[in-house]
């Protein structure tokens, strides 16, 4: 069986795998077909995969391996039947069948994996949030959500950003948005925790009536637990740690444990390998034995 080339759909052996598989599934999914000229249901199975990465418009791309020419290949992905089809995303397996499925059964299983245009709205975003442009992703964000309102990572991004520049009433309704399973992920509890934290140091005195305080009674541990709450909703976390620190080494009683429990908050908002995490984990441990 012939192939057709494009940009899209190429012949890969050994030599080229890496790139035009493993590195090119980061940024675009990709069909890996392996298949050989004797097997029948090979010519019927390999038309259809090139007219549905044709048909997907540069949202997918299909590797084909002629398996009698690269049996390395086909060992090395344990390939026990013809035609075999593997989908790699990021670099992984994401998905795969062994045989000729019909038409509809095809574009079922394609359809699980060719990016939607939220999926590249929402990529267009964290690009730019990458890139520290805050307006611009969050408009591509916001678009993503007008294509698919349930889209996990615009979802994500939206409220990442608007705690990111602190605006935390758009941030409390972008997390009331978020469906039950979102919002007990990692990172939206960790950016739930920051919001939380926020709303806490808006209800207390200002910096300036804490500061002052602590000026005159160095020892006042409310105060000092306000301050800290302030440099956590302003991402001060080191300046956070240290004053809860204070009052753990001083009185364990405050609130009861009040002070280490908002330390092991914060260590989710921070990460839990960060290293400033780790460095008041350490210090949090020498502090209670």
């Amino acid at each position: 069986m012939t192939t057709q080339s494009s940009a899209n759909i190429v012949d890969v052996t050994e030599a080229t795998f890496d790139r035009e598989v493993l590195e090119r599934s980061k940024t675009t999914p990709v069909l890996v077909d392996f298949w050989a000229p004797w097997c029948g249901p090979c010519r019927l199975l390999g038309p259809m995969l090139e007219e549905a990465v044709r048909r997907a418009e540069g949202r997918l791309a299909l590797a084909k391996i002629n398996s009698d020419e690269q049996p390395e290949l086909a060992l090395r992905h344990q390939i026990q039947g013809i035609p075999a089809v593997k989908v790699f995303v990021d670099g992984k397996i994401a998905g795969e069948f062994v045989g000729a499925l019909p038409e509809a059964q095809l574009r079922r299983f394609l359809e699980r994996f060719i990016p939607t245009e939220a999926d590249r709205l929402a990529e267009q975003a964290r690009r730019h949030e990458s890139a520290g442009q805050w307006d611009e992703a969050l408009r591509q964000y916001r678009d993503a959500l007008a294509q698919q309102p349930d889209h996990a990572a615009a979802l994500t991004g939206q409220l990442r950003i608007l705690v990111q520049q602190r605006r935390w009433a758009e941030a409390q309704a972008a997390y009331d948005a978020c469906p039950g399973p979102l919002q007990v992920t990692e990172e939206v509890e960790a950016l739930r925790t920051r919001l939380e934290l926020a709303r806490a140091a808006a209800g207390g005195p200002s910096r300036e009536v804490l500061e002052a305080r602590l000026r005159e009674q160095p020892d006042e541990s409310e105060a000092r637990h306000q301050l800290a709450l302030c440099d956590a909703a302003e991402g001060r976390y080191r300046e956070a740690l240290e004053g809860w620190l204070a009052i753990v080494k001083r009185d364990r009683r405050f609130r009861d444990d009040g002070a280490r429990k908002m330390m092991l908050q914060l260590f989710g908002v921070i990460g839990a390998r960060a290293p400033l995490t780790e460095e008041y984990r350490e210090k949090l441990a020498r502090a209670i034995f």
